[in-house]
Parts: C-alpha cells; sequence; structure tokens
C-alpha cells in the first residue's frame, strides 16, 4: 500500500513540475511535454542519462515533421533542455541547430534566430570550436542578414588554432 502512495504521489509531482506548451496544443502540432531541466537533475539522477536519450530520440522524430513554426520552435525547445541538462552533448547543439531554420518563401528563412542561440549555446559549451563559429556566422548571414555579427563571428573563427591560415 505504501508503495502505491509513493507511486501516486512521485506521479503527481511529476506532473506538476512538468513545463506546459507555449502555444494550445493541436492535433496537426508536435508540442513536447518537457520537465524543467532542474527539477529532471535533482529528482531523477538515476535515471538522466535514459531520460536525455529519450528526449534526443524524440528530437530526431520531431525533425522529420512537415516544416513549420511549430515544429522549429519544438527542436528549439527539445535543444536548450537537453542543453541544460547535459551541456557537453554537442550533437544537440549542431543537428538541432542546422535542422531548425526552413525556407518559408524565396529567401525569407524561419527560425533563423532560434538556431543563433543554439549556436551561441554551443560555443559556450565549446568556446574554441571552429564549427560552431562557422555555423553560426553562416546562419546570421544568410537567415537573419545581420552581416556585421557574422563577420566578427568569422574574424573570432580565423583567430582558432584549427583555421586555415
Amino acid at each position: 500500500m505504501g508503495r502505491v502512495i509513493t507511486l501516486a504521489v512521485a506521479l503527481i509531482g511529476l506532473g506538476m513540475s512538468s513545463r506546459p506548451p507555449v502555444l494550445p496544443l493541436h492535433p496537426q502540432d508536435f508540442r513536447p511535454l518537457l520537465l524543467r531541466p532542474v527539477f529532471a537533475q535533482t529528482l531523477s539522477k538515476s535515471i538522466l542519462p535514459a531520460l536525455v536519450d529519450l528526449l534526443w530520440l524524440r528530437s530526431l522524430n520531431a525533425i522529420g515533421l512537415k516544416d513549420s513554426e511549430q515544429k522549429n520552435k519544438a527542436l528549439y525547445e527539445y535543444g536548450v533542455v537537453l542543453a541544460e541538462l547535459d551541456p557537453r552533448f554537442r550533437q544537440v547543439y549542431e543537428y538541432l541547430g542546422l535542422n531548425i531554420p526552413f525556407s518559408a518563401a524565396r529567401n525569407v528563412f524561419v527560425g533563423g534566430d532560434l538556431a543563433c542561440d543554439l549556436f551561441e549555446r554551443g560555443l559556450k559549451a565549446y568556446p574554441a570550436d571552429l564549427k560552431f563559429h562557422i555555423y553560426l556566422g553562416f546562419s546570421l548571414m544568410h537567415h537573419q542578414r545581420k552581416f556585421a555579427e557574422a563577420s566578427e563571428v568569422f574574424a573570432r573563427a580565423a583567430r582558432l588554432p584549427d583555421a586555415l591560415p
């Protein structure tokens, strides 16, 4: 009987600590129901690697959905939570950041700001990584048309040890 009560309390606590989606749920949207990273790190420390793997697999499944702003926001939310749960998980920044922007119309990109945020988080975790500098610079230049900021990122990348002479 004590185990049933403990399980019920745990499920109620889990439900109360989950983050609600930003927009109302619609059948066509793929909005993730994500735990707050602080809650996941403290109460589920024993299953944290499995939780990170589960969220990573769900984010990979979300990439295959039709391009939309809702999909972009869902991928971004997955990326932020995964980055907070495991800051050294390199593929989160790289793979999700590259898959967020899409062309809504000719030369009009949606989600470039979200991708830039993930690349900047990646640069905080890996400050000397040449790829993240290039991804961020390209995203600033091509998706957001912020040429001055992109040139600063490329200039920093040129001074890295791995950069071409």
